[in-house]
């Protein structure tokens, strides 16, 4: 069920010194937060020169 109260999130995962992430975020993410900020939470996950792995036994 989803009331008027429900926030949106969103998530992104991004490198810090990306300049294409630099650029969503200044030009995409940042307006968009600042015209509808009060419907949204933004989860940002600073995320560069990073592995992930999975082990096996």
């Amino acid at each position: 069920i989803v009331t008027l109260n429900d926030k949106v999130t969103v998530g992104l995962f991004y490198e810090t010194y990306c300049p294409d992430c630099r650029e969503f975020v200044k030009n995409q993410l940042w307006p968009t937060y600042v015209s509808i900020g009060e419907i949204m939470n933004i989860d940002l996950v600073p995320y560069g020169f990073a592995t992930v792995s999975s082990l096996t036994n």
